[in-house]
C-alpha cells in the first residue's frame, strides 16, 4: 500500500520568531553556523511553503522547503518537507527527511508532531529496503537507479 492512500493530516510545524530569536544561553545545535539573516530569509520561504501545504500543493511546498533547506538544516523545515514528500510517494527521501527532523529528539517538535514523525518513518521504513552492493572489480563504478 502506498503512502497515499493513507490518509494523512497535515500538520504543518510553524517555526516561530521566538525559536529563531532565542537567547545565545540556550544551545541550540541546529542553528550553529547559521547566520541570523540566513535564518530569517529560510523562515519567510519556509512560510511560503506552509502555504502551499495548507492548499495541498505538494510540489511547490516542497520545492520551497527545499530552498529553505539550502540556507538552514532545520527539523521542523525537514518535517514539513517529509509531509509533502509523503503525498509525492518519495519514500525514501520522506524517510530521510523524517531521520534529520528527529536528529535533535522532540526539542524542535511537539509532542504530537515528534511522535506523528516517528509513527511515518516506522511506518516508511518498512516499504523501504536497504541493499549494500560490492564490487571486487577494481576501477568498476557501481550505480543503483543512476546514482553511484
Amino acid at each position: 500500500m502506498t503512502l497515499q492512500r493513507w490518509a494523512v493530516t497535515v500538520i504543518v510545524v510553524a517555526l516561530n520568531s521566538t525559536a529563531i530569536a532565542q537567547g545565545a544561553e540556550q544551545e541550540r545545535p541546529w542553528a550553529k553556523g547559521v547566520a541570523p539573516s540566513a535564518q530569517k530569509q529560510a523562515l519567510e520561504i519556509f512560510r511560503l511553503g506552509n502555504a502551499a501545504l495548507k492548499e495541498s500543493q505538494w510540489r511547490a511546498a516542497s520545492e520551497r522547503y527545499r530552498e529553505a533547506l539550502a540556507l538552514w538544516d532545520h527539523p521542523a523545515i525537514n518535517y514539513n518537507l517529509a509531509l509533502a514528500l509523503l503525498q509525492l510517494d518519495q519514500p525514501i527521501e520522506t524517510y530521510q527527511r523524517l531521520e534529520a527532523a528527529l536528529k535533535y529528539g522532540a526539542a524542535l517538535l511537539d509532542a504530537d508532531k515528534f511522535e506523528q514523525a516517528q509513527r511515518y518513518r516506522a511506518l516508511i521504513d518498512k516499504q523501504v529496503a536497504r541493499v549494500e552492493l560490492r564490487c571486487d572489480v577494481e576501477g568498476a563504478v557501481v550505480k543503483l537507479n543512476g546514482q553511484q
